[in-house]
């Protein structure tokens, strides 16, 4: 079966912005593109960028209609045709650079940066820009990615910029957005799973980018995640239980690891508990282990076997998400394989 199009539809050239007059004093030039022999200006907000129509026109239908409409009389005097466009400047830029250039999602250390990436997809694919959306849709999947251990990988890497952060983020907001936008249904499952850990709050109050716009799940999303929010932590409640539920039979010390065994339990149920159950994430039963009184270790038979049996746990639940989350069963492969 053909992929489907994400391609933006167009109903009529009333979607279709004008041309007209760049007004006087209104706006300023970009200081990176604006070239002086350039013969398209395009102002986006406050900020005007002079750059060649021929690539653009070429690449994107979207601008090859509002090019093919007729310039106003008043407008005889300009030596290259005028577009206002709704985008935030900062915004428009990260498309140009990319589209120009083929670098905007990439920082100097080769991490991409999850503004640039999100500016591109979603105005990629309000422009038509094909092979744009699928280079940003590429990198998002790289750090969302649609198999539990590549999935688990990612949760390992640290840092600011757009790599996969040890607390959960509310970009992943932006992401599940992304992924209704472009009809990608691959980037859902993990995009979802992190708002899920998401403090409710901070779930409701959404994800604010740089050009100022707070983005928020849709209602259905919204329910969908905490409707999942409880179950998951119903289940975590209940593979805690399983990991812990006793010694293995090859235990090198019983009486030492029973022992361990039930200082773990009442450490999670006894008032005043630090560790409480939660959303499939971050948090390993098995660093929770580590975190116990030194008095009371696990021999290594046992350590290994809660190591085993949380893997487990953690990859069954992750096959039961798009059930949990409604979302569609997709393979478990990269996003363009």
């Amino acid at each position: 079966m053909p992929e489907p199009s994400r391609k933006r539809p167009r109903t009529s050239d009333e979607d279709v912005p004008p041309v007209v007059q760049l007004p006087s004093g209104a706006t300023k030039k970009d200081d990176e593109f604006w070239f002086d022999d350039g013969n398209l200006i395009i102002v986006a907000q406050d900020v005007e960028f002079r750059i060649y129509k021929g690539p653009l026109v070429k690449h994107s239908p979207v601008f090859r209609d509002m090019l093919t409409l007729p310039q106003p009389a008043d407008a005889s005097d300009l030596s290259c045709a005028v577009v206002h466009i709704s985008e935030h400047p900062i915004s428009f830029k990260h498309l140009l650079r990319e589209f120009m250039t083929g670098n905007a999602c990439r920082l100097p250390d080769d991490k991409p940066a999850f503004e640039a990436v999100s500016a591109i997809v979603r105005l990629g694919h309000k422009y038509e820009l094909d092979s744009i959306v699928k280079k940003g849709l590429t990198c998002l999947e790289d750090i969302y990615p649609n198999e539990f251990r590549r999935w688990t990988r990612s949760l390992r890497v640290s840092g600011e910029i757009f790599a996969a952060v040890s607390q959960p983020s509310p970009r992943c907001i932006s992401v599940v957005n992304i992924a209704r936008l472009t009809d990608t249904p691959s980037l859902l499952r993990p995009a979802l799973v992190e708002c899920c850990e998401l403090d409710p709050k901070e779930l409701m109050a959404g994800y604010r980018r740089e050009d100022g716009v707070v983005e928020q799940l849709s209602a259905d999303d919204l329910a969908r995640v905490l409707l999942a929010r409880a179950e998951l932590i119903r289940l975590d409640a209940l593979a805690a239980l399983r990991i812990f539920q006793g010694v293995s039979t090859r235990c090198k010390d019983p009486a030492g690891c029973a022992r361990t065994f039930r200082d773990a339990l009442w450490n999670l149920t006894k008032p005043g508990a630090k560790t409480t159950f939660g959303p499939m994430g971050r948090r390993r039963w098995s660093e929770y282990v580590g975190g116990l009184r030194d008095d009371y270790v696990f021999c290594t038979v046992c350590r290994h076997g809660i190591y085993s049996q949380e893997s487990e746990e953690r990859q069954n639940i992750w096959e039961l998400l798009p059930s949990i989350l409604d979302i569609p069963e997709m393979p478990t492969l990269g996003l363009f394989d």
